[in-house]
């Protein structure tokens, strides 16, 4: 029968757990949140200036841009791949955190294709394709996820005591809520994508340098 641990004990392993965790997070998660941070901004901003520059509906063609995400994966393989030759083992929150955000993905991944889904019908239905983005089930995508996007951050930056993901969180909640608000603004399309920029920014790029930072000098 294995000896039972002493409360010290027990305190003292759960904060070498988190800080094997932190130095863990330090050593890859950096350049995963700067690949999608970028990668997103990137196609946000394109997306946002054909946007407004295409006239007519035409402009809705502007979200094709989005079909380059996937090639995301290929470099986010790679680079999983390589963090974890380097990390070594695991630990349990480690663990429990790679499924929260497995989950964020499957999540995203269900509410775009459900979205698309939905929409086929409709083709058969309108004049317009284009008149089928304009639904107004397409106008709650990007605050969904970024209320999704919140919850994940969140949870990251709690388990890690990591500041700046908790502070995106709230930032991706905050923009979520203003999106909202202003639904039934004739500038919604291009608040949505400068909230999911500034999201972004927060929640990815901001804590991905930091990240990057404190891995390069070995803090």
């Amino acid at each position: 029968m294995e000896p039972s641990l002493s409360e010290k004990e027990s305190l003292e392993l759960i904060s070498k757990m988190i800080s094997s965790a932190k130095n863990n997070l330090q050593k890859g998660t950096g350049r995963i949140f700067l690949l999608w941070g970028y990668l997103i901004v990137a196609v946000s901003i394109v997306n946002l200036i054909l946007l407004i520059m295409i006239p007519g509906e035409d402009r809705y063609l502007s979200y094709c841009i989005w079909c380059i995400m996937p090639m995301g994966l290929i470099y986010h393989y790679r680079l999983v791949k390589k963090i974890n030759l380097e990390g070594g083992v695991k630990t349990y929150t480690e663990q429990v955190l790679d499924y929260v955000w497995i989950a964020f993905s499957i999540s995203v991944f269900t509410i775009i294709i459900s979205m698309i889904m939905a929409s086929i019908p409709a083709l058969h239905e309108t004049e317009s394709l284009f008149s089928v983005l304009e639904w107004i089930h397409w106008t709650f995508l990007i605050p969904v996820m970024l209320i999704l996007y919140g919850f994940a951050l969140f949870i990251s930056g709690r388990a890690y005591r990591f500041i700046p993901m908790v502070t995106g969180s709230f930032v991706c909640w905050g923009m979520s809520f203003l999106i909202f608000l202003l639904i039934r603004s004739d500038y919604i399309l291009e608040i949505q994508l400068i909230a999911l920029i500034v999201s972004v920014l927060a929640g990815y790029i901001f804590p991905g340098h930091l990240l990057r930072l404190k891995e390069t000098s070995h803090v």
